[in-house]
């Protein structure tokens, strides 16, 4: 492909700045959270879309924008290539990225850290966005490189209510009429018609920490790094696992049948051995945005995000289950049994 080199280094600064905007979020003590992922993610997209445009076009020079004699080279502007590759206006995914991109101008002006409990549920969206389309259109999964759980993003912030008169007294007027306009933004885009059935424009979940006497128990664990100060971190984890995943492997299983006919299924069906690989194979079971495993007794439950990842996928190959199999199959022993 002409331009492979170009797109190779696009790339490689481009997972930099994602993991730049991931570690500066969840980093404790971090004072400038929200600015800070804001930046490295609009510049993570920015490369990545770039990267795409030379693959679609096989041009390494399209990414540049036209100019006179004279001129600085410049490439083009983060609009430009969000509009390029997605040329639907409504596109979720195009909203989320301009959404973030505004953000990371208005950051210059304005940063209000109350204003952290809005923007969490855009940050994961554009999160899980990025390393699908890092998948998708170039075939890379950032779970084989970090052996982390990267996509979660954890929040300080444990007050979902903005109280604008406390506020008040912290801030002058141009900051609370700021304030206000992004809580107003906010409602907007949840209460219009951009498709998120997919949460591809924001998560739709609510947080609450809590702290449990049995490790087991827990969603999260936490520990200290050698010589860090001892304390006490408050992060958020989804409080009713009925609401935020609502299927069960009976849903998933009918929705399936309904939508795909048996040449799609390895045993005709969707089977729960089926459900277990995709779970495993993109290492679902550490990210509880798409499946959440209850305990005592053990029932596994599936988020909208899950059922419309696995429609997506046999949509796009009639052989993704097959495929989950083997791959699954090809897991070690030790590493199934380390992750049960």
């Amino acid at each position: 492909m002409r331009g492979a080199r170009s797109v190779k280094q696009l790339l490689e600064h481009s997972k930099r700045s994602f993991i730049a905007a991931i570690d500066t979020y969840n980093r404790i003590g971090s004072v400038c959270r929200v600015e800070g992922f804001a930046y490295y993610m609009t510049n993570a997209w920015e490369l990545l879309l770039k990267a795409r445009m030379i693959q679609i076009t096989g041009d390494p020079k399209f990414i540049y924008s036209k100019r006179k004699r004279g001129e600085r080279v410049e490439t083009k502007t983060i609009d430009e290539c969000v509009q390029y590759v997605f040329q639907n206006e409504i596109d979720p995914i195009r909203k989320n990225i301009e959404w973030i991109s505004e953000l990371r101008n208005q950051a210059v002006h304005y940063m209000i850290t109350e204003l952290e409990s809005i923007y969490i549920s855009y940050f994961q969206s554009s999160a899980l966005n990025y390393t699908n389309c890092l998948n998708d259109w170039f075939g890379l999964n950032l779970n084989d490189e970090y052996d982390f759980p990267i996509l979660s993003l954890f929040t300080l912030a444990n007050d979902k209510v903005i109280n604008i008169q406390i506020l008040k007294g912290k801030y002058d007027k141009n900051i609370i009429d700021f304030v206000i306009d992004q809580q107003q933004e906010d409602r907007r885009i949840r209460s219009s018609n951009i498709d998120n059935t997919k949460a591809q424009m924001y998560v739709p979940l609510e947080y609450k920490a809590a702290i449990v006497k049995n490790p087991k128990d827990a969603d999260m664990l936490f520990g200290k790094d050698n010589g860090g100060e001892a304390g006490l971190l408050f992060v958020e984890t989804p409080k009713d696992y009925e609401k935020t995943h609502p299927y069960l492997h009976a849903d998933i299983k009918k929705i399936l049948t309904e939508k795909f006919d048996e040449t799609v299924f390895p045993s005709k069906v969707f089977q729960t051995h089926d459900a277990l690989c995709i779970t495993y194979v993109n290492h679902f079971d550490s990210n509880k945005t798409y499946v959440h495993r209850q305990n005592k007794p053990v029932v596994w439950r599936y988020s909208e995000l899950y059922l419309n990842f696995v429609i997506d996928r046999i949509t796009k190959d009639k052989d993704y289950l097959f495929k989950m199999r083997k791959k699954y199959k090809q897991l070690s022993r030790k590493e199934k049994n380390k992750r049960n």
